[in-house]
Parts: structure tokens; C-alpha cells; sequence
């Protein structure tokens, strides 16, 4: 809460399926296979419920926004927060977030 002190403007983000936009690992593709009646499968893009998804999540959008944390967003694992003190400021921040959404 104190990261919002001086800020006017306040955008909640959710990242929708955030976790089942991560690629999986080639080597770890395997190791995530399971077997049912039709045959065997393994999952391309990293599952929720596994035991690191969360770091994992969460080291790459530090990765991706670390420019703007702190100053112009907060991130929580899937929760983000963009913030600015004027509305012009805002929209500009909002743009740089959504174009490293991307």
C-alpha cells in the first residue's frame, strides 16, 4: 500500500491464464507426461500446480517489467498494478505495460 502514496490514478491488472503462457523446457516436457486409455501425453506450456510455477511466474515478470517496478507498476505474481500521479501520466503508463504484455 505504500508504493500507492502520491498516486491518483490506479489500474488492477489479472493475468488471465498467466501460467499457461510459459512455455515448457524441451528437457522438462518429459518429466510431466502422463499415460490415459488413448495414449501418452506431456504438456507444452507449464501446468498449474506444479511445485515452481509461482517462482517461475514470478522471476519472469520481474524480468519483464523490472523497469517499471517501483516507479510505475507493482507486480504479485499474477496481480499487477499500474500507477501514476496525473492522468497523462497514467495513460502512458498503461501503454508501456500493455506493450510488454505483449
Amino acid at each position: 500500500m505504500d508504493s500507492t502514496y502520491g498516486n491518483q490514478l490506479l489500474s488492477f491488472m489479472d493475468a488471465y491464464s498467466s501460467y499457461n503462457q510459459i512455455l515448457m523446457h524441451e528437457d522438462d516436457k518429459a518429466k510431466t507426461s502422463f499415460i490415459i486409455e488413448k495414449g501418452t501425453y506431456c504438456y507444452k506450456v507449464m501446468p498449474f500446480g506444479l511445485k515452481n510455477v509461482e517462482a517461475t511466474y514470478q522471476r519472469l515478470v520481474n524480468k519483464i517489467f523490472k523497469e517499471q517496478i517501483g516507479k510505475t507498476m507493482e507486480v504479485n505474481v499474477d496481480d499487477m498494478l499500474v500507477k501514476a500521479p496525473k492522468r497523462a501520466d497514467h495513460i502512458r503508463n498503461l501503454a508501456e505495460a500493455f506493450i510488454l504484455l505483449r
